[in-house]
């Protein structure tokens, strides 16, 4: 078993780049995939890569700026008619992020809004982000299944908030659990994003790879999603920095510690 680190897209800011895709990469192990954020063009880099919709298993938010979630709705939705497989419906699609801030920033001398968008709720979690995705999309998700069978619309996908814990004692920050099985464990590491102080979930994803012959070892893989990567002591090595152009493809196999293609 391999696990492959697929960039899909790693233009950062809103504001489109020509010939780049917004932030957005794929952690395929076994044929499973788990996204990290879904910025401009997610679900287009998606199919391009030639990656299924019913493998997608969870979508890991890093933070709710829009160039890391402003194709969330359509990752959702767009693949909604062919969530079902071989016996049924597939599971919700899960999606995980920050939860709620405790207070919106102020801002400084330098930089200040004008006006507060929404101030029943002027700074939602990943929960709300959601339940608003669907409740704005409702019209689709009511009147699809009246023109093709689709799988029920109130099984297709269920958020969760990860809250930013307390500090260490050293004031360094807590990984948080975010996702485990036998195979798979996601960890966020928050950061304090930009100038507003809001708190990013760069997440850590450990793919454990089976020993495929007797030299093999028995290590994780870490990809640190959300920022740079870098590997734990013991861990396989490689390294791809967030400004390599779209489409790069890492592959990490036991006896092939790095292998890097274009798709």
């Amino acid at each position: 078993m391999a696990a492959e680190l697929l960039l899909l897209g790693t233009a950062g800011a809103p504001l489109p780049v020509p010939g780049r895709a917004g932030i957005c990469s794929a952690v395929i192990v076994d044929g499973r995939v788990f996204l990290v954020d879904c910025g401009r063009g997610a679900p287009s880099g998606y199919v391009d890569a030639g990656l299924d919709f019913r493998a997608l298993e969870a979508i890991f938010v890093t933070h709710l700026h829009v160039d890391h979630v402003g194709d969330l709705p359509g990752m959702i939705l767009y693949p909604w008619g062919v969530r079902h497989g071989r016996h049924g419906p597939l599971p919700p699609l899960r999606v995980y992020g920050p939860a709620r801030p405790g207070l919106l920033p102020e801002g400084d001398g330098d930089f200040r809004r004008v006006t507060t968008i929404h101030p029943e709720l002027p700074a939602p979690g990943t929960t709300d982000l959601v339940r608003g995705i669907m409740a704005s999309y409702a019209y689709h998700l009511n009147v699809m299944p009246l023109d093709a069978r689709m799988p029920d619309a109130g099984e297709l996908v269920r958020a969760a908030d990860v809250a930013a814990p307390d500090r260490a004692a050293d004031g360094g920050q807590r990984p948080v659990a975010v996702f485990s099985d036998d195979v798979v464990q996601v960890t966020a590491v928050p950061k304090q994003v930009l100038r507003t102080k809001i708190f990013s979930m760069p997440f850590v994803v450990f793919a454990r790879l089976e020993a495929s012959d007797e030299n093999a070892t028995n290590c994780p893989l870490e990809l640190m999603l959300g920022c740079s990567l870098r590997p734990l002591p013991g861990v396989v090595p490689f390294a791809v920095e967030t400004n390599v152009v779209d489409g790069v493809q890492v592959v990490v196999t036991r006896t092939t510690p790095l292998q890097v293609s274009r798709r």
